[in-house]
């Protein structure tokens, strides 16, 4: 299985894991002589084998993303650097400030076409490593 095809099942088995959770603890108290749909030791069983499933798959997947974790750390840190740098304030020139009849005069070092230039130059290195990280794992199998 490519790594495409496991981060895709990843994600569905922590679904399915989530939902046999929310069954067991909405189907453990039941009234008396009410029907019971399900046994929560049932949804237990399933629970464990589906969690031993999950943990197996994303070793495997941790594991075959050896050759590209400088590029997997570096686009979270790329996020966050571009998120930080497009909440940089850019308030400059003159401002009326709530409390007081003079007005303010603000300046900046980047002004807000700079900052905005920097964030597009960020995405773009973004799109280019996640681009990389979906061909890898399109075509790296696991073990």
């Amino acid at each position: 299985m490519k790594i495409k095809q496991a981060l895709k099942l990843k994600v569905q088995l922590g679904k399915e894991l989530s939902e046999l959770y929310q069954m067991i603890r909405s189907n453990n108290s039941t009234i008396v002589d009410n029907p019971k749909h399900y046994s929560v030791l049932q949804l237990m069983d399933e629970a464990n084998a589906k969690f031993d499933e999950l943990i197996d798959l994303k070793t495997k997947i941790h594991l075959a993303n050896g050759p590209v974790y400088d590029k997997i750390f570096k686009l979270s840190e790329l996020k966050v650097k571009a998120s930080m740098y497009a909440s940089i304030g850019c308030t400059e020139g003159k401002q009326t400030q709530y409390n007081n009849s003079e007005p303010v005069y603000y300046q900046v070092e980047i002004n807000v076409k700079d900052i905005k230039a920097m964030v597009k130059g960020i995405e773009e290195e973004i799109r280019q490593i996640q681009d990389d990280l979906d061909t890898f794992n399109a075509i790296t199998e696991i073990q």
